[in-house]
């Protein structure tokens, strides 16, 4: 959930009036990782309104982009929605789970923070308004990785 809330907070900060960025996950903790915060702050990232939701709160929202940050290969659980969804999978580590001392878990946390950072920003290079459908789920899922 913490990556979630990281991505949420980059989009809304890089994207300004050109994106609304919502998060959930599938199994919210119910709190924001303070390190999350931490991590944000350390951008000039003010987050403390951010909140842990389930994805459920948003069924019938209207969006037209869906980034899953799921690990599939730690076994978690990616959200479905409607075909006429964008949509890409960005397989992010959650920090959350982590296990290290206080200093290796903040490392942990910025790297997750620098990633989601650098495809969010990519992504927000591309003329979002004018790709096709089909273009934009091939081009978001492989942003950031070349």
């Amino acid at each position: 959930m913490c990556r979630s809330i990281m991505a949420e907070a980059l989009l809304s900060h890089h994207g300004g009036d050109r994106v609304h960025a919502c998060s959930a996950g599938s199994h919210p903790a119910g709190v924001v990782h303070p390190l999350a915060l931490k991590v944000l702050a350390e951008l000039g990232i003010d987050a403390s309104d951010a909140r842990s939701k389930s994805w459920n709160e948003f069924a019938g929202h209207p969006f037209n982009t869906i980034l899953a940050l799921c690990d599939s290969a730690a076994g978690e659980t990616c959200p479905w929605f409607p075909d006429s969804v964008i949509r890409a999978h960005w397989g992010t580590r959650d920090p959350f789970t982590f296990i290290g001392n206080e200093e290796e878990t903040l490392t942990c946390f910025r790297e997750v923070r620098d990633h989601l950072e650098a495809r969010i920003k990519a992504m927000l290079a591309l003329p979002l308004e004018t790709l096709e459908r089909l273009d934009m789920q091939k081009e978001l899922s492989e942003i950031g990785l070349r």
